[in-house]
C-alpha cells in the first residue's frame, strides 16, 4: 500500500510540475519578446527603419505560430504605435503570447 501511495505522489508531482514549468518557460520567453518589442521595435520605428527589416528580428523563433503573432504585433506597432503601446501596457500581449507559446 505504501508503494502505491508513494507512486501516486511521485506521478502527481511530475504532472503538476510539468504544467508549472511550461508556464514559467513560456512566460520567460514572452517577457523577453515584450522587452524586444518595447526597446527594439519602437526604437526602429521612431528612427525610420523599414518594417521589412523589423519583421526579421523574430526570425529566430522556432514556433511558427509565435513568430506569426510577433510579426502581427510589429505590424500593429508600425501602423499605430499608440495602439501597440496600449496592447503591451495592458498585459494582453504577455497573456496572448504565453497562450500561443504553450499551445493551450
Amino acid at each position: 500500500m505504501k508503494k502505491i501511495v508513494k507512486a501516486v505522489a511521485v506521478i502527481s508531482m511530475i504532472i503538476f510540475s510539468c504544467n508549472s514549468n511550461a508556464a514559467s518557460i513560456s512566460e520567460a520567453v514572452c517577457k523577453q519578446h515584450e522587452l524586444v518589442m518595447r526597446q527594439v521595435v519602437f526604437g526602429y520605428r521612431q528612427n525610420g527603419v523599414p518594417i521589412n527589416s523589423v519583421r526579421n528580428v523574430f526570425n529566430h523563433e522556432r514556433d511558427g505560430n509565435v513568430q506569426l503573432f510577433l510579426v502581427r504585433v510589429v505590424e500593429e506597432i508600425y501602423a499605430n504605435p499608440e495602439s501597440g503601446k496600449n496592447y503591451l501596457d495592458s498585459g494582453s500581449f504577455l497573456e496572448n503570447c504565453v497562450k500561443i507559446h504553450r499551445g493551450y
